[in-house]
């Protein structure tokens, strides 16, 4: 990336993204944090927020802003109610999880650096540990790391195999994992389905509607739900899967119209 900035007479040169051709998937916000980081060495000033969201009115109640961290992407909630996000450090510039107490919005830090470089999605185990998909971890391709929520202790769960971008990432009630990756499979996208144990990858669903497959969760007596902002021609939209068969529940639908 060239950048000129005319005000202050500064050319800068930044080499962005791990990949041998330079690429980078930077959205603007992280772009702009590490520039900031590269000539001032901090965030940027625009106002960083965590909100509550209402889902009967839509009302929003910002709990927590600033502080800590920057570009925050991923987002948990324990079951003290406290939040957890994955974001990057403001002072450090590293990946890293955070809590934000409920009630205070008072900020934490859970685990920092080592090996989260761009954590991106956060799920809670049954038992209380936190696993963060990381889309820059383990030199590029990416990984699941699962985080002590008291001492921060990372450990690995999952890293390379089939994994390009991932980005979402869910739990299922069985202990497996199932991550949405939006580079994988030939840059289709793709849902994977991860043994918390062994680190074992298999596909669960890729390509057909999927482009850009980001976020995942479990609907009570539906399956996965993916958000894709790119799907059904760009538009953008979000497809149940099943996770057994890893059909959507359109292919379902007609297959029991035949």
């Amino acid at each position: 990336v060239q950048l000129e900035l005319l005000e202050d007479l500064v050319r800068l040169r930044v080499e962005l993204g791990d990949r041998p051709d330079g690429a980078s998937k930077l959205n603007a916000l992280e772009l702009a944090s590490r520039l900031s980081f590269a000539l001032w060495g901090r965030s940027p000033s625009a106002e960083l927020l965590v909100l509550r969201v209402d889902p009967a009115s839509g009302a929003q109640t910002p709990i927590s802003s600033a502080g800590l961290f920057v570009n925050p992407l991923g987002v948990a909630v324990d079951r003290n109610g406290d939040v957890l996000v994955c974001a990057t450090g403001a002072a450090s510039g590293a990946g890293g999880v955070y809590r934000i107490v409920t009630g205070s919005g008072a900020q934490s830090v859970v685990s920092e650096a080592g090996m989260l470089a761009g954590p991106a999605g956060i799920a809670i185990a049954a038992d209380g540990t936190l696993l963060v998909s990381d889309l820059g971890a383990f030199g590029g391709p990416g990984g699941v790391i699962r985080v002590d929520p008291t001492s921060g202790t990372q450990t690995v769960v999952s890293s390379g195999g089939m994994f390009v971008d991932p980005i979402g990432i869910a739990v299922a009630a069985n202990g497996d994992l199932y991550v949405a990756d939006e580079s994988a499979h030939l840059g289709s996208g793709m849902v994977l389905r991860v043994d918390p144990v062994t680190g074992a990858q298999d596909s669960v669903r890729s390509g057909g509607s999927f482009v850009d497959p980001l976020g995942i969760a479990f609907e009570p007596g539906a399956g996965l739900v993916i958000v894709d902002p790119n799907a059904y021609g760009g538009g953008g939209g979000v497809t149940r899967v099943d996770p057994a068969r890893g059909v959507t529940w359109g292919e379902v639908k007609a297959r029991y119209a035949r």
